[in-house]
Parts: structure tokens; C-alpha cells; sequence
């Protein structure tokens, strides 16, 4: 789905947000707003993109084809069905999530986060491995973006956030999932 931040009746942040309460479609924002707080925002609230106008026509067909892409690569990956380890109950067919016995939703993006950190669980993730498996090869260096998701993944799996246990933080290089 690609919209504009700035629609009549309803902005697209909150559209947005309202689309995540119920859908993991990818969407790519597009926007005169271009300015670094809101591509923050709008990708903090669940948009797989955000591009700011003018753009090429061509650049938004790539980025949609890089999109569709990565769910392909993705739904084809060799996953285990299922995985528990630390309190999680991890179900990769039916793409649920049970924290400690309660049921939690998780956004695409962060479920592709927690996917890729699991799959290749006790091996280092680095930025750039997330970041491009995630977002695609554009976005190798953008370690603030995989720094907000990250949080954001963290608070819904972990006991304590400040003090992760199930993904290690290894510094200026990447992330582990922690099997043990």
C-alpha cells in the first residue's frame, strides 16, 4: 500500500496506525514532509518505507519491487515450524507469538526482526545483515532505524528491556539471539 502522510479527513500517521491495529501489510509513505522526525516517525509506526516528494517514479517502483522481494525470499526461507526458548513459544507457520503464557502481537517488522534473530539463533546478526535482509541493501547504514525496531521487539519479549537476556546486544556490531 503506498499513501501520502498528508491526506484530507485523516493524515497518514494516523492512518497508519490505525492499519496496524489489524493488517501487516507493507506500506510505503510518501511525503512533502521529508525532514529526519518524520521518516522517524512514520517507521517507527510501521511503514516499510518512507519517500519524500519529489520522487522518481521509477525509484517508488523499485523500492516496491525490493519490498515484494524480500516477503518472497522470506515466505520461502527453510524456518522450523516452531520454536520455544526463554518464555517464548514462537509458531513461524501460523506467525504467532506467546510471551511467558500471554499471547503478543507483533508488527511485520518486527516479526521479520524476531524471524531473522531466531533463525539464526547463538550466531552474530550484524547491522547489515539485519538492515538489508529487513529493509533491503539501501538501507545498510541506517543503524537508527534497526535500533528503534529493535527496542520496540525488546519490550514486547523481554523480562527486563534494560537488561536483555533473549537478544544481545554486541556493540557496534549486531545482535544475538540467545537459544540458551
Amino acid at each position: 500500500m503506498v499513501f501520502d502522510v498528508m491526506m484530507p479527513k485523516k493524515d497518514g500517521f494516523e492512518t497508519l496506525k490505525e492499519l496496524r491495529t489489524f493488517s501487516q501489510l507493507p506500506v510505503i509513505m510518501l511525503s512533502a514532509r521529508g525532514d529526519d522526525s518524520d521518516r522517524i516517525k512514520g517507521l517507527a509506526l510501521g511503514a516499510d518505507d518512507y519517500i519524500a516528494k519529489p520522487f522518481n517514479s521509477d525509484e517508488l517502483v523499485a523500492r516496491i519491487e525490493a519490498i515484494r522481494r524480500r516477503l518472497s525470499f522470506l515466505e520461502r526461507k527453510n524456518t522450523p515450524g516452531e520454536l520455544i526458548v526463554q518464555g517464548l513459544n514462537i509458531n513461524f507457520d501460523e506467525r504467532h507469538l506467546n510471551v511467558r503464557g500471554k499471547d503478543v502481537k507483533l508488527t511485520r517488522i518486527e516479526w521479520l526482526l524476531l524471524r531473522e534473530l531466531a533463525v539464526n539463533a547463538g550466531h552474530l546478526m550484524t547491522y547489515y545483515n539485519l538492515l538489508s535482509r529487513i529493509w533491503g541493501p539501501e538501507y545498510w547504514d541506517d543503524y537508527r532505524i534497526l535500533r528503534t525496531w529493535m527496542s520496540r521487539l525488546r519490550q514486547k519479549i523481554e523480562v527486563d528491556p534494560a537488561d536483555a537476556k533473549i537478544i544481545s546486544t554486541v556493540p557496534k556490531t549486531g545482535y544475538i539471539f540467545n537459544s540458551k
